[in-house]
């Protein structure tokens, strides 16, 4: 379950959710919408504050990766020109 998912099953706030994190609720809000990511601790502590409902598979979707990644880019081996298309096609 994703954090927004999380939000409105339950009600709260992403500065509620914070609160309970001692995160503003930027930082909820940037996790949220895949702008920035949180620390391992932070996603064990959101998976214990959420009763297991947000886990680490919920940053780490293919969606999410997307989002984050969305442009095509080439990734180039050491001392190679050579490239590997990843990303959207």
């Amino acid at each position: 379950m994703t954090i927004i998912e999380y939000l409105k099953l339950t009600g709260q706030t992403m500065a509620g959710l914070g609160a309970k994190l001692g995160v503003t609720h930027t930082t909820i809000s940037r996790w949220a919408h895949g702008q920035r990511e949180p620390s391992f601790e932070m996603v064990e502590r959101l998976f214990e504050v959420s009763g297991g409902r947000i886990t680490i598979d919920s940053f780490m979707s293919f969606s999410y990766r997307n989002r984050k990644y969305g442009r095509k880019r080439k990734l180039r081996p050491p001392g190679g020109n050579a490239g590997l298309t990843v990303g959207k096609a």
